[in-house]
C-alpha cells in the first residue's frame, strides 16, 4: 500500500511525476469521471505510462476508480479546478414520465458519429463526449424532465463544432425516446399480433 502525499493545507506534494500531474489535472479539469480511453486522449499519454500514473495516484488518495470511470477524490474535490465555463447549446423536455434511466443506458459509453465518449459523474446526472481530436467537448445532463446539451467550446469555430455534435446527440436521445415510449411499445404490439393473426 502507498503513502498518503500531501501537505499540511492538504495539496498534493511537489513529489508527483510530471506524468501524474497531467493525468490529475485533466481528471480534475473535466468535472466527471473519465474512462482511461479518454484520459489517453486527454493526455496523450501512453498506455503503459497512463495505467503507472493512475497506480500512483490511486495508492496516494489523489484518484478514485468507480466501476471503469476515474475520479478526483473526494477529499480534493474542494481543491479541483472547476469543469471550465459550460454553457447550454440545445435544450429540451422529455416526453412526460419518461425514464431518464433508459437514456443513460443506451448511450454511456458509446461511441457515434464523430462524438468519442468521455465520461460521466459519479451519480450519472452528467454524461460527456468529446469530438475526434479532443479539443470540444459536449455534456447531456438532466433535470427532472428536461435535458439539456452544453459545452466547454471557447472559439467561434469550437463553438460551431460542439452545436453540431449536440445536435446529432439529441437526434440519437429522440430515437430512444421514440422508441422507448408507450406508443412505439403499443405499436409493436399491434404488429406482432396482426403477424399472429393473418
Amino acid at each position: 500500500m502507498g503513502q498518503r502525499l500531501v501537505t499540511a493545507g492538504g495539496g498534493m506534494t511537489d513529489q508527483l511525476r510530471g506524468s501524474d500531474r497531467t493525468v490529475l489535472g485533466a481528471i480534475e479539469k473535466s468535472g466527471v469521471g473519465m474512462t482511461f480511453q479518454a484520459l489517453r486522449r486527454a493526455t496523450g499519454l501512453h498506455q503503459e505510462s497512463l495505467a503507472r500514473s493512475l497506480k500512483r495516484l490511486e495508492e496516494i488518495g489523489a484518484v478514485e476508480r468507480r466501476e471503469d470511470h476515474y475520479f478526483a477524490s473526494r477529499s480534493r474535490t474542494g481543491q479541483a479546478k472547476s469543469g471550465g465555463g459550460w454553457y447550454a447549446i440545445v435544450e429540451g423536455v422529455l416526453p412526460y414520465g419518461f425514464d431518464k434511466s433508459i437514456i443513460i443506458r443506451d448511450l454511456r459509453g458509446r461511441w457515434f458519429k464523430n462524438l468519442r465518449w468521455y465520461g460521466a459523474d459519479a451519480v450519472l446526472s452528467k454524461l460527456v463526449w468529446t469530438n475526434l481530436g479532443g479539443s470540444v467537448k459536449i455534456a447531456l445532463s438532466f433535470k427532472d424532465n428536461d435535458v439539456m446539451v452544453s459545452t466547454d467550446a471557447a472559439t467561434l469555430e469550437k463553438v460551431a463544432e460542439a452545436i453540431l455534435m449536440a445536435y446529432q446527440l439529441f437526434a440519437r436521445v429522440s430515437e430512444i425516446c421514440s422508441s422507448a415510449s408507450p406508443l412505439a411499445a403499443e405499436k409493436e404490439e399491434l404488429t406482432v399480433t396482426n403477424r399472429v393473426h393473418d
